[in-house]
């Protein structure tokens, strides 16, 4: 069911296609619209999303290099963490993995990324990895200019999804719905 919005107390609400075009009452503030495509929920990117990875203890995992992979209808090259254990990653960021992707023609028109809701934020593990990477350097698709400008060539970018030891796989997904401008977020990262 595609999410809406209301348009007068901003609350939302989920909705099912059939009910477009029908006359629609807020449940939280009571006012009355005829539901169309405009009360479709769309969603803003924040302009910073700093992701800390720690230990089970909550201490910086700094041990080695965590390739991060993040999803929000199309994918970002797998982004590093840093010598502090922290990965940024920038709305500028989104931007170039969404021209990236409507350059490859999968899609024939941009699409409206905007009524995702959720960005998918994942740490894979050495099978996992080593499969996306397979993926990515056996694709149609050379090198694209974001994966470029972080990686140079399709050979450090394949490496880039693999760490250097195993790691239990993780994953958080990001409510576009409920953040601010700058998110702070946490992912435990464990051996195994």
């Amino acid at each position: 069911m595609p999410e809406c919005i209301c348009p007068s107390c901003k609350t939302f609400f989920s909705s099912p296609s059939s009910a477009f075009g029908e006359h629609y009452r807020c449940t939280s503030c009571g006012s009355e619209f005829r539901l169309d495509v405009a009360h479709l929920a769309r969603y803003e990117l924040p302009s910073i999303i700093r992701i800390q990875l720690q230990n089970a203890d909550g201490t910086p995992f700094t041990r080695f290099v965590v390739p991060v992979m993040v999803e929000y209808g199309y994918g970002l090259p797998p982004l590093h963490s840093n010598l502090d254990g922290q990965v940024t990653i920038t709305k500028e960021m989104f931007l170039k993995a969404k021209e990236d992707e409507i350059s490859t023609g999968i899609m024939d028109h941009k699409g409206n990324y905007s009524l995702n809701r959720f960005i998918r934020i994942r740490i894979l593990g050495k099978n996992q990895s080593i499969a996306a990477s397979n993926a990515r350097s056996n694709s149609p698709w050379h090198i694209l200019p974001f994966e470029k400008e972080l990686y140079g060539n399709m050979r450090s970018l394949a490496a880039a999804y693999i760490p250097d030891e195993d790691i239990i796989p993780a994953e958080l997904n990001l409510d576009l719905s409920k953040v601010e401008d700058v998110v702070n977020l946490e992912m435990t990262v464990s051996r195994p």
